[in-house]
């Protein structure tokens, strides 16, 4: 395995210190376990509690992953702004789902996080300018990047209680989730992971299909039920290459490499949500129900896969052998 220069285990200050997902991960456990004792948490507050995990852990997480070496100007600027935008979002959202302001006040509080979403786009346009469109791997971290922006409008939408494509309520949420985890967790994986393997086509084939699955899906659920079928088709077919990529890179880095386990679980949380994902998608009517999917599909994707993947590369140290191809 080699690990490119931006790819290194980036444990120090700032947004790449291993304090904010930590942090945020207690706070999500005390606000879950709260929730769970007052018998409170229906599928709503449910979905509103997976949310919160993607900005309290799974961005501060990620986005350290798609950082290179400090440079001068101003994508350093940009850097500092995303270290400094990260905890303040993530708190403004906590405070806005739990303390129940009014309308304004509540989307008010949604902006700091809108802020931080335009940032990483920000972020990927640079990566994208001074690298290039290759390789595959960080062309996935750009797509990645991305996808907070489009979860922060609908989150928006959903904080406003507003109407956005036909859709409202729940379903405006769940789309917000989707952007997160399929989206934003799941490329940086993708990329993470070929990073690590030379795996070839295969690698390039995984990433560049989930970099077309989020989309079909999106617009499929908007309105086109054959772009449906056809993302959910790609997503079902992917995600177990993922799963495979996942296992791969356990086994090679040993038996003395604790972390294996991480992604050991993350392949095989993919393999159970997706399954799940595939029942809900492609027969009609499905045999899933809605809460049946938040409870256990969600919450497979966001703890098992996206939580346990991310934390298996960042807690990867900054150097391993190199695999066969």
């Amino acid at each position: 395995m080699k690990r490119t220069r931006e790819g290194g285990q980036a444990w120090r200050g700032g947004l790449e210190g291993p304090w904010a997902p930590a942090l945020g991960f207690g706070v999500w456990l005390v606000l879950l376990a709260s929730r769970w004792h007052a018998g409170v948490l229906d599928e709503f507050l449910l979905a509103e509690t997976l949310f919160l995990l993607a900005p309290l852990v799974i961005v501060p997480l990620g986005l350290p992953l798609t950082l290179g070496p400090v440079r001068p100007g101003g994508w350093s600027r940009l850097r500092t702004l995303l270290g400094l935008l990260q905890p303040v979002g993530a708190l403004a959202l906590l405070a806005a789902f739990t303390l129940e302001p009014p309308g304004q006040a509540r989307l008010a509080l949604g902006l700091p996080y809108l802020l931080l979403a335009l940032c990483t786009a920000l972020h990927a346009g640079g990566r994208l300018l001074e690298r290039g469109v290759g390789p595959v791997e960080e062309l996935a971290h750009d797509a990645a990047l991305l996808c907070p922006l489009g979860g922060a409008v609908w989150l928006l939408t959903w904080m406003g209680d507003f109407a956005l494509l036909g859709f409202q309520g729940l379903w405006v949420l769940l789309t917000a989730i989707h952007f997160h985890f399929a989206g934003f967790g799941c490329l940086l994986i993708a990329g993470g992971v070929g990073r690590l393997l030379r795996a070839g086509r295969l690698k390039a084939v995984v990433a560049l299909g989930l970099m077309a699955a989020f989309p079909l899906l999106a617009a499929g659920i908007a309105g086109q039920r054959a772009l449906e079928v056809l993302g959910v088709l790609f997503y079902v077919l992917l995600l177990p290459l993922l799963a495979g990529l996942l296992l791969r890179t356990a086994a090679h880095l040993g038996p003395g490499r604790r972390v294996r386990w991480l992604f050991v679980g993350a392949a095989f949380a993919v393999l159970v949500s997706t399954t799940l994902a595939g029942l809900w998608g492609l027969p009609r009517p499905s045999p899933v129900e809605l809460p049946t999917m938040i409870r256990l599909h969600g919450t497979l994707n966001a703890l098992g896969f996206v939580g346990l993947g991310l934390l298996g590369l960042r807690l990867l140290p900054s150097s391993l052998p190199e695999t066969s191809r």
